[in-house]
């Protein structure tokens, strides 16, 4: 960026100052965009593509049509409302066993996997038999 970098964003400022019904536009198809391009499954797509590259895996493909989960946030999560007390101890993410099929079973099962996600058991399968 070049010497005038400042003074151009000064310009701009200036320019949002003096125009507001131009600034209000902006911000709105700033706010439309950002609905749009950045929703969650864009992004978590993205950076599954970017990991699939990275490591030479294969192509990714949609494997459920909804999500496992609601993105809703969590009653116990949300601020204001019941959660853990100061003194509480967090729960521990990590398994406590390492039997690690067992883990990703649990894991999986969790989340709402079963016979019918027979296909997706597989790939998990194939990724925990490449670790171990």
């Amino acid at each position: 960026v070049g010497e005038a970098e400042g003074d151009l964003i000064l310009a701009y400022c200036r320019l949002l100052l003096d125009r507001p019904g131009f600034a209000e536009a902006l911000g709105a198809r700033a706010r439309a965009f950002v609905a749009t391009e950045h929703r969650l499954e864009i992004a978590a797509l993205g950076y599954a593509r970017f990991l699939a590259h990275l490591y030479g895996w294969p192509a990714l493909r949609r494997l459920r049509e909804r999500p496992l989960w609601d993105l809703e946030e969590p009653e116990r999560q949300r601020p204001g409302g019941r959660g853990q007390g100061a003194g509480d101890t967090p729960p521990d993410p990590a398994p406590r066993t390492p039997d690690l099929v067992g883990a990703a079973a649990r894991a999986l099962a969790e989340l709402g996997l079963d016979e019918g996600n027979a296909d997706l058991l597989q790939i998990v399968a194939q990724r925990i038999g490449d670790v171990n």
